[in-house]
């Protein structure tokens, strides 16, 4: 498991090409909650919100993932 740190995930993928990574969770939660709580008016708005993230996050087929992230973008863009 790793977080988004680019080096490490092109290390992992030389030396274990055929291993699978994943992304640490936690780390990204932390990071969502720092940059993105101020953007909601209500703290279960931004429940809500973290709900459907953590529900995104599990995904693991690609196609399902790329309809489930236009979905989110839609329902918690200001404009849509």
């Amino acid at each position: 498991m790793t977080d988004k740190e680019d080096a490490l995930r092109n290390a992992i993928y030389v030396v274990f090409p055929e291993a699978t990574n994943l992304l640490w969770i936690w780390q990204i939660n932390k990071n969502i909650l720092k940059s993105c709580l101020i953007k909601f008016d209500k703290r279960e708005q931004f429940d809500y919100f973290m709900k459907e993230v953590n529900q995104l996050l599990c995904i693991s087929i690609d196609t399902s993932f790329n309809d489930t992230i236009v979905e989110c973008r839609n329902k918690f863009s200001k404009s849509g």
